[in-house]
């Protein structure tokens, strides 16, 4: 079998032959030859050549073979078309029978010249053949895509193009050789592009464009024959698709061309043809199947289009203002080349909620000198809206278009556009130049028929002014818009008054619109302004909006009455347009400063009075200037003008203060904004102070608004702020509105009090600041966290105090609770305050520390009560205090350590005390609150060292030991007096230069006998004298310590003593009798009414010397009476030198104190003198002098 060997190595062949090719291309310069007369053979009259032949994977996968530098030559030997690359897959089928017969033939990077006239129809070029270096890749990567015009006239780059092809008559001569099998079976079934460069000249106007991929089907029949084919084409709005299907009839003489696009740009095509330049505005994605019918000879016969559009934009560039957006569009169109004319079909078009059906055509213009096309549209069915300013739809009565199309020149002339909708009219004309920016431009006309605002924004073409149809759209709420007409110019149409407009072509608009009861809205979310009639005008980018007379409305709280009212925005087209309300007004306060708030002229949460509850007049002329945005902020309005504020009244008290009347003078200038004026609350003075600079290049300064006042007591209570418990005085008080620091938040509020010039105290301390020593009180008030209103950073300080904390306040301003870390007192005390009221109304409040001087606090003890003021009584709530002290430092180097209280009252009753503490020697102190079975309450104080606890308290330095006890009674003559008890028992009095004097006066020394010695001038002698008992009762109160029958008595000495020390006038009026040797001085005075005759009505002694310690209580004088030595005890009391009522007087009250209806305030002329009643030893029951002394 001879063929085996032969087919074995064949085989091994194909074998070697493959694995060569996974290597690399391989070059088969023999089979050159045989497809030559291949392709020669399927293309009738046409010679091909090539240079070599190469065998390679296709990219596909496929072996085929590629082709250098492949010819076409006809008979006369000119070359007609060529590629530098060319593809070609040879039929198997045929192969096998050891014929070469290529099945498809793929052109690379071939460059194509496609020409089309009306006078010569379409034809189609290649270019001369380019000899490929040696090295050059056989497939050279694709250009960039890209779509460039080129000139008209070729320049020297352009390759010189072969023979041209006539299109049209070379298919149908291909076809008909191909269906009657001439010469060839006609196995070749698709010939194609891969990275072509196609020139296509339309009619003079060549553009380039780059063909990814083109493929021709090839499929013959006996009567006809059909060409189909795909394409993929790069522009630079991306890749779109063209697919075609040619049919070649026999019968009818005709070439039909059905062609699909997809994703197919129109603006491309009008930018590379510029015949098409009308093409340009359409920027919209668009979908379209045609079926072209052409002659023979190439001429066009007629065609039938479909087309779809997606969203885009329809933009004839600088001859609009703006583009149109369409969202969807179907057009279903006829052309018949016999009569010239198209025909659409019922089309749909829509655009937001917009939807119209139009039908209608065109026809060809041959009577004048330059071609044209006179169309007219009318619409079947539609509706108009306006989405964007939430119109709804309006039902479309008629539309119409009519007017002729130039292409040569990519004119349109526009002899009518009507449109006619809820009663409402819109007539256009005027003429649109597409094209380049230099000879482009527009003229339209127009007017606006009688309409509500609604159809108004329905029928306004997105096009025309199209900011001024955005502001009017979002801004106009309601109304009747009159008559009114527009002027468009651009371009080339453009006059002198014309301004740069898009893509800086000049254009100019001229617009007027007049409107009767116009409610519009000038900032969104913001108060409606009515109005009986405005005019609208717009002028290039100049909106002007006017009216006489108009109101906002405020809500609730009203409305307001503007004049003059003009809306000016000088660019409506500037990124961020600036826009002034100018306006004068006179109306009611509330309204007008609700209006500012809805309009967000401010911020609301600087405003501290709501509103609605605030009465007045403003009268003002004002300009506002705020940028046209959809959310303003208050820092970017500015307002020039100003305005008198009158009659200021609050409805209501606005927490605890009313406004009873005011003037406030506001001015606003471009660099500055002021408020000044007077406010009478509760019938108290305040000025009110606000500013806010506005320096160039620089962020605002704003001033918090401020209401300053002297406040006395009277001015503090009326106010509702009684601290008279805690400040006696006038007080410069400043409180402080600033704006939020976060936004949304509360602005804030500080309050701050000059305590220079009154007395400030802190009585449960017993802590005192005079008169002119400096003092300062200062807290925010801010929204509270836990309660409703918060002072924060409550500060107080001065030379001998500093404290700072926080106190909590409920919704009727009550403490609810306070937190103050650290406070210092005399620079020794160092504290821990801290209270919370709970349940019941009660107060829990803790103290703590390592150190308290207590020397203020037990001087308070003889010195309780200065005045007779007369104090509310508390009969809700209570306090709950406990303390802890380390060390609490006394006088006379005393101190108590471990001190510890816990006390209770109900309303302003003690209701339970426990006190206690040690001495340094590790004694008690104890004090106690004891309930008698007769309702009344007691203070029981027990000491085992009266003479440290006296020392401690700055009562008595001088007393060593004593087991002491002291009954203080609470339920008292009033609550500025308190009664007690003070009984010693087994103590000594040592060094005391007082008892000194006495004792020695009283036994014959060299003392003075009636008379009287200093302190100063005395030799104090260290005696010691030792008593039994003591027993001291006495009142405190109004700053009197008085003394009532009191004795002493020991085994040696004895005395009685009544009398009263005036702590606020430093003075003591001592007085008593000396019982010298009262042991036995004393033994009759047990008998019945011998022994009072002898001893004395008290029994205190046969012989006895009265005394008396008088003066200033720094140096007092002892005076003693020796004849009362020999005097019977009967006698005694007619020595005395004492007086004796020594109960405690009440003082004139202060200025504070007195009813504002008898004060007279510092700038008044002057009152009634009061003479202050003087206290003193002798003259405790003087009287007040009458106004004749």
């Amino acid at each position: 079998m001879w063929f085996a060997p032969v087919v074995i190595l064949s085989v091994l062949a194909l074998i070697v032959l493959y694995v060569r090719l996974l290597q690399g291309p391989v070059s088969l310069k023999v089979m050159a030859g045989p497809i030559e007369r291949g392709i020669s053979a399927e293309l009738q009259g046409l010679t091909a050549k090539v240079d070599d032949a190469i065998l390679q994977r296709g990219p596909s996968g496929e072996f085929e073979f590629q082709l250098r530098n492949l010819r076409l030559f006809e008979a006369d030997g000119s070359v007609v078309a060529s590629a530098p690359v060319a593809g070609v897959a040879l039929d198997l089928a045929q192969l096998m029978m050891f014929t070469v017969a290529p099945r498809r033939v793929d052109l690379i990077e071939p460059r194509v010249s496609v020409v089309y006239s009306e006078r010569d129809g379409l034809s189609l070029s290649f270019s001369e053949p380019v000899t490929a270096a040696p090295d050059t890749p056989l497939s050279a990567a694709p250009d960039k895509p890209t779509v460039a015009e080129v000139p008209a006239a070729p320049s020297a780059a352009v390759p010189s193009m072969l023979r041209k092809l006539d299109l049209a008559r070379v298919i149908s001569e291909y076809s008909a050789r191909a269906r009657r099998q001439q010469d060839a079976s006609s196995n070749l079934a698709q010939v194609g592009f891969r990275n072509a460069t196609v020139d296509i000249d339309y009619e003079g106007r060549r553009s380039s464009w780059k063909v990814a991929e083109l493929a021709l089907d090839l499929d013959h029949k006996r009567r006809r024959s059909v060409i189909s084919g795909v394409a993929q084409i790069e522009s630079d709005r991306g890749r779109w698709t063209l697919s075609l299907l040619t049919e070649d009839s026999e019968k009818s003489g005709t070439l039909t061309l059905k062609a699909s696009v997809r994703d197919l740009v129109p603006s491309v095509l009008g930018r590379a043809f510029p015949n098409m330049a009308l093409l340009r505005a359409l920027d919209l994605p668009t979908a379209a199947n045609a079926a072209i019918r052409f002659k023979t000879t190439g001429e066009v016969n007629g065609a039938d289009f479909a087309v779809e559009t997606s969203r885009g934009l329809i933009d004839f560039g600088s001859a609009m203002s703006a583009p149109m957006l369409i969202d969807a569009g179907l057009f279903n169109i006829n052309y018949d080349a016999a009569t010239e004319k198209v025909t659409l079909a019922p089309s749909t078009v829509r655009w937001g909620d917009s939807t119209v059906t139009l039908t209608g055509g065109a026809v060809h213009e041959t009577a004048s000198d330059v071609s044209s096309w006179a169309f007219n549209v009318r619409s079947v069915s539609g509706s108009l809206a306006a989405e964007e300013f939430k119109v709804a739809p309006v039902a479309l009565d008629a539309f119409a278009i009519d007017g002729r199309i130039i292409p040569a020149t990519n004119r349109i002339e526009f002899s009518n556009i009507a449109a006619e909708a809820g009663g409402a009219r819109v007539v256009f004309a005027g003429d649109v130049i597409a094209g380049d920016a230099a000879s482009a431009g527009s003229r339209i006309d127009g007017q606006f028929g009688p309409g509500n605002a609604d159809v108004v924004k329905a029928l306004w073409p997105r096009m025309m002014a199209p900011r001024a149809r955005q502001w009017v759209g979002e801004h106009l709420v309601s109304g009747l818009l009159q008559q009114g007409t527009m002027q468009f110019r651009s371009g080339v149409f453009a006059g002198p008054n014309a301004v740069k407009g898009r893509h800086g072509v000049p254009e100019a608009i001229v617009l007027d619109l007049n409107g009767q009861a116009v409610n519009l809205q000038p900032v969104k979310e913001g108060p409606v302004m009515t109005a009986p009639a405005i005019a609208v005008s717009v002028r290039n980018q100049v909106l002007q909006i006017t009216s006489g007379e108009a109101t906002i409305g405020a809500g609730a709280a009203g409305s307001v009455a503007l004049r003059q009212v003009r809306f000016y925005v000088a660019d409506v087209d500037a990124p961020i347009a600036e826009a002034e309300l100018s306006f004068k007004v006179q109306s009611a306060l509330g309204p007008a400063l609700e209006a500012v708030r809805q309009m967000k002229l401010m911020n609301p949460d600087s405003m501290t009075v709501p509103p609605d509850k605030i009465q007045g007049k403003i009268d003002g002329d004002f300009a506002i200037r705020l940028p046209l945005l959809p959310e303003i902020e208050a820092d970017t309005v500015a307002v020039v003008g100003r305005a008198k504020i009158s009659d200021i009244k609050t409805k209501e008290k606005i927490g605890i203060l009313a406004v009873q009347s005011g003037t406030v003078d506001v001015t606003f200038a471009p660099n500055e904004a002021t408020a000044k004026g007077e406010l009478i609350l509760n019938g108290v003075l305040a000025k009110l102070d606000w500013r806010r600079q506005m320096p160039l290049g620089a962020d605002p300064i704003t001033s918090p608004l401020t209401l300053t006042a002297n406040l006395d007591n009277a001015d503090r209570r009326q106010l509702g702020i009684d601290v008279s418990e805690f400040i006696d005085g006038e007080t410069p008080a400043t409180v402080a509105f600033g704006e939020p620091v976060v936004e949304g938040a509360a602005g804030s509020v500080r309050v701050i009090a000059d305590l220079s010039p009154a007395e400030f105290s802190i009585s449960p301390l017993a802590w005192k600041k005079p008169r002119g020593r400096p003092g300062r009180l200062e807290f925010e008030v801010v929204p509270g966290t836990v309660h409703k209103t918060e002072l924060r950073n409550f500060k107080i300080s001065g030379e001998e105090i500093a404290a700072e904390g926080w106190v909590g306040l409920s919704a009727d301003q009550k403490v609810q609770e306070f937190d103050f870390p650290a406070v210092s007192l005399d620079t020794v005390s160092r504290l821990k305050i801290s209270g919370k009221r709970g349940a019941r109304d009660i107060v829990d409040v803790r103290a703590s520390g390592q150190t308290f001087d207590g020397r203020n606090f037990f001087r308070s003890l003889f010195t309780s009560g200065g005045t007779a003021s007369k104090k509310i009584a508390n009969k809700k709530g209570g306090v709950d205090v406990t303390v802890s002290v380390d060390n609490v430092i006394g006088f006379s180097d005393a101190n108590l350590r471990d001190f510890s209280l816990r006390m209770s009252k109900r309303g302003d009753e003690v209701t339970a005390l426990d006190a206690r503490g040690k001495f340094d020697g590790g004694k008690a102190l104890i004090a106690i609150l004891q309930a008698e079975t007769n309702g009344t309450r007691k203070i029981i104080s027990d000491t085992t060292d009266a003479g440290e606890t006296l020392r401690l308290v700055g009562f008595y330095p001088n007393m060593q030991g004593g087991r002491g006890r002291i009954d203080i009674y609470l339920d008292g003559k009033d609550a500025e007096q308190t009664a007690g008890v003070l009984i010693i028992e087994d103590f000594k009095v040592l060094g005391d230069p007082i008892v000194s004097e006495v004792v020695s006066s009283g036994s014959g020394g060299d003392g003075p006998a009636i008379g009287a010695s200093t302190y100063g001038q005395r030799k104090v002698v260290r005696e010691v004298f030792e008593f039994d008992r003591m027993r001291l009762p006495f009142t405190v109160g109004y700053g009197q310590f008085a003394i009532d029958d009191s004795y002493l008595r020991g085994p040696l000495l004895g005395a009685t003593m009544r009398g009263k020390v005036d702590y606020t006038a430093q003075k003591v009026n001592l007085g008593g009798t000396y019982i010298p040797l009262q042991g036995l001085n004393n033994a009759l005075g047990g008998i019945p009414v011998l022994g009072q005759i002898l001893s004395g009505p008290r029994g205190e002694g046969i012989f006895g010397i009265t005394f008396a310690v008088q003066g200033a209580m720094a140096n007092p004088q002892v005076v003693v009476n020796p004849l009362s030595l020999v005097a019977p005890g009967i006698f005694r009391e007619m020595f005395q030198m004492t007086n004796p009522n020594t109960s405690v007087q009440p003082r004139a009250p202060s200025p504070a104190n007195v009813p504002i209806d008898k004060r007279v305030r510092a700038s008044s002329s002057g009152g009634a003198y009061e003479a202050p009643e003087t206290v003193d030893g002798w003259s405790s029951d003087t009287v007040v002098p009458s106004k004749k002394n």
